[in-house]
């Protein structure tokens, strides 16, 4: 939802100024954008609506207070829309990046405006989340490594960092009886399994149960598993405990790779759809495909 802050020059008539929010407010509503609109001491706005001209100072006072992009909506009306040129202009030069959303008689304005709105929604969503980090990252991640700080204000979820010692330590105490459910519903769905033995069955399983534990305990919204140690240690891999988390909407990535986590968590946010990750393979630009493994 937009929440939206009104901006207006005191040199204007305040009716005229009312007149012109309540008619942009309709006519949000008309194109089926959910909005409010926020008084300058209340909620932390999204965007602001340049209502007239003269609020240069105004509206760069209220993005000191607020994160993210700046959303600038102007009106072909009371100089509104030089006003937040002049104010785009300046942020600019901040190294800030902003948007000016002209609402006026086309349709392009508003197409535009839902889908920052839906952008807004998904920065919204992702604020304060809870990333687990469990294992350091694979050591061929060398440009994955992010700082955690740098990820939290940007982008918003909070990474927990989580010892893979307890994942591996919470699978060898996972009982075989403890996987049964896990496996049976990994199973229903097949009209025939050819490869997977029951043991490696059991033995994924086990970092299903054990995962879920994880998570649990941790309050973690996703994660990030440097599986392959558990490769190499435990003779098994986590991508059937991954697969089954993502079912369950927590976004799970391998490697301890806490970008694409993130991007993960970014897609579900915008989109609702479960994401996947997967390593590139071959492409050709000239036949627009792409080959992933």
């Amino acid at each position: 939802m937009l929440k939206i802050l009104p901006l207006a020059s005191s040199f204007h008539d305040s009716a005229q100024v009312r007149q012109s929010v309540n008619h942009i407010g309709s006519t949000l509503a008309s194109h089926h954008i959910a909005h409010d609109f926020v008084p300058e001491q209340g909620d932390i706005p999204n965007s602001l609506l340049i209502v007239t001209g003269g609020t240069e100072h105004l509206a760069l006072a209220a993005l000191e207070r607020m994160q993210g992009p700046a959303i600038l909506l102007a009106h072909p009306h009371q100089n509104s829309l030089p006003a937040a040129l002049e104010i785009l202009s300046r942020l600019q030069q901040m190294d800030r990046p902003g948007r000016v959303v002209l609402l006026n008689q086309g349709a392009e304005g508003y197409r535009s405006l839902a889908i920052l709105s839906n952008l807004l929604g998904a920065y919204a969503r992702m604020q304060g989340l809870r990333l687990g980090r469990i294992g350091a990252p694979s050591e061929w991640l060398v440009g994955s490594m992010p700082n955690p700080d740098l990820v939290a204000k940007t982008w918003g979820p909070n990474t927990i960092d989580v010892s893979l010692h307890l994942l591996t330590a919470a699978i060898q105490e996972t009982a075989p009886e403890d996987t049964l459910p896990f496996q049976a519903s990994f199973q229903s769905g097949a009209r025939r399994i050819g490869e997977p033995s029951g043991a490696d069955l059991n033995s994924a399983a086990k970092v299903g149960v054990a995962l879920r534990k994880i998570v649990r305990e941790h309050g973690l919204d996703a994660c990030t598993v440097r599986c392959f140690d558990l490769v190499k240690d435990l003779n098994t891999t986590g991508c059937l405990a991954l697969s089954a988390l993502m079912d369950e909407g927590i976004v799970a990535g391998c490697e301890g790779d806490l970008p694409a986590a993130l991007t993960m968590v970014w897609l579900q946010a915008v989109t609702g759809q479960i994401s996947f990750m997967a390593n590139p393979q071959d492409l050709d630009p000239a036949a627009n495909t792409l080959w992933l493994a």
